[in-house]
């Protein structure tokens, strides 16, 4: 497993093996994080995402310390989803501990074109990648 770039708020890496792109939100214990943070760190992803062409995702939102609207799950499903569920088979979300950070997160992978994806949430990042792979 490779580190593939990191931003302010996400570590990557790529395991071209088993073809599994790994994003983990970190550095948001102070919730400084904006909505433009947001959107530049998955437009990061997505460009992970079109550049490797991964099979499989191993989303980290463990460390997500913020909090998605309704106004952010659209953006996402129009300028996140729309792009990588063609491209995906399978995605695992570790969620964050946070309610309302999980519901965000929840609802984003449930509007349409992520459902286009297998997506399941876990706590275990090991059963994470068994389901995964």
């Amino acid at each position: 497993m490779i580190n593939i770039g990191n931003t302010n708020f996400s570590t990557n890496y790529w395991d071209e093996n088993i073809s599994l792109l790994e994003y983990s939100w970190i550095n948001q214990e102070n919730g400084e994080m904006t909505e433009e943070d947001f959107k530049n760190a998955l437009l990061h992803y997505i460009d992970l995402v079109l550049k490797y062409k991964p099979n499989f995702v191993l989303v980290n939102t463990k460390k997500l310390k913020f909090l998605i609207t309704v106004e952010l799950q659209t953006w996402v499903d129009e300028n996140i989803n729309k792009i990588s569920s063609p491209i995906l088979k399978k995605m695992a979300v570790l969620l964050p501990e946070g309610f309302m950070e999980q519901l965000g997160v929840e609802q984003v992978l449930d509007e349409a074109e992520a459902k286009k994806i297998s997506v399941l949430f876990f706590e275990d990042e090991q059963k994470a990648k068994e389901w995964l792979v």
